[in-house]
């Protein structure tokens, strides 16, 4: 997911980092989970795009 951040977003990139720390072995899918739904929400709010938690619920879920 890393790759996918802009390093001018500093702030997506220092929760997603947070976060990351959970779990550094990557096996927890709840965390994984969680760093998507957080991850959308950056980027849906960057693009300046209305969202609903629903709605980042089902996109981190295709992830």
């Amino acid at each position: 997911m890393k790759d996918r951040i802009s390093s001018d977003d500093t702030l997506a990139a220092k929760v997603l980092a947070a976060l990351a720390r959970l779990d550094q072995k990557g096996t927890d899918e709840q965390v994984t989970c969680a760093m998507s739904i957080v991850y959308e929400a950056f980027r849906l709010h960057a693009m300046k795009r209305s969202f609903t938690a629903d709605q980042l619920f089902v996109l981190a879920a295709r992830r």
